[in-house]
């Protein structure tokens, strides 16, 4: 067997930062059955705990993605680096905003791989993203593709539609949202409609592209086989939480408008930014599959 820099027991290592989170799970069980070993950047405030949720058969580092230094420390003698880590919603009160994380946090991954030699570079951007983006969301998940584009890696670029799965944004947003009121803004007439991407969908794509030589610079924008409209998704989530929902049609303005009013009187589902990020991102369309 060829021996790689991140041989460790016979496997290959690879740096995944997010790697607690709910794709980064998903994606280091799809690394772990394709021969590779993930090393998982977590928080400090983990402490000597392996953050719930991580595969057996991933090694722990902690560091932040912020910190450019205990992420250079992380990805030593690693033969990859997929970059996952990302926010939905922000929480200035925790030093969780959207700026330091897409953006900074991007750029300590990038210079971190240069620094080791590690040319072959993962990153999961969204569709919709890019500097001219309606949210600050979408904007900064913009920039920190626009640092992968010029950071001369070789490098693949994943561009997913909204996930779904079992503790993703979506279905904790949809869950909170039939929790904290009965009646909900929807824009559009409520025709509003998505391709929602599973998530072992993705994770399987990124795992795989490990192991294929695709040409410098790939770009794929992926979403699911299906359309679904987003009160189909919001009446079946209120069906598993036994209520009843009742929707408040009108323009995509005056449902982020109403949006604020609920977010001013009780905790809205997911804010009104992640609001604005998932009514235009619904409205982007990928390719599917193959």
């Amino acid at each position: 067997m060829k021996r790689h820099r991140g041989m460790f027991l016979g496997y290959r290592e690879v740096l995944v930062t997010g790697g607690t989170g709910f794709l980064g799970r998903a994606v280091c069980r799809a690394l772990r059955d394709r021969g590779w070993l993930p090393r998982v950047m977590a928080r400090p405030d983990f402490g000597d705990r392996i953050p719930a949720g991580v595969p057996n058969g991933c090694r722990v580092t902690l560091g932040d993605i912020r910190d450019g230094e205990s992420v250079w420390n992380a990805a030593r003698s690693t033969d990859a680096v997929v970059h996952l880590a990302g926010i939905f919603r922000e929480r200035p009160a925790e030093g969780s905003t959207f700026d330091p994380i897409h953006r900074l946090g991007t750029r300590n991954a990038i210079e971190a791989a240069r620094a080791w030699g590690i040319d072959r570079f993962v990153h999961i951007g969204v569709a919709g993203a890019g500097p001219d983006a309606p949210t600050a969301f979408l904007r900064s998940k913009g920039s920190g593709e626009e640092l992968v584009r010029r950071s001369g890696l070789r490098y693949t670029i994943f561009r997913p539609s909204i996930l779904r799965g079992r503790g993703s944004v979506l279905e904790a947003s949809l869950a909170r949202a039939v929790r904290s009121s009965r009646w909900l803004p929807m824009a559009g007439g409520g025709e509003l409609q998505c391709r929602p991407l599973e998530v072992e969908t993705l994770a399987e794509a990124v795992a795989s592209c490990l192991d294929r030589d695709d040409p410098p610079g790939a770009v794929f924008d992926l979403e699911g086989p299906a359309t679904v409209a987003l009160t189909d998704l919001l009446g079946q989530a209120a069906t598993e939480a036994g209520r009843t929902l009742r929707l408040l049609r009108g323009t995509a303005p005056a449902s982020r408008a109403f949006a604020r009013i609920l977010t001013g009187a009780h905790p809205f589902p997911a804010g009104v930014e992640p609001l604005d990020s998932l009514l235009d991102r619904s409205t982007h369309q990928g390719r599917g599959l193959q």
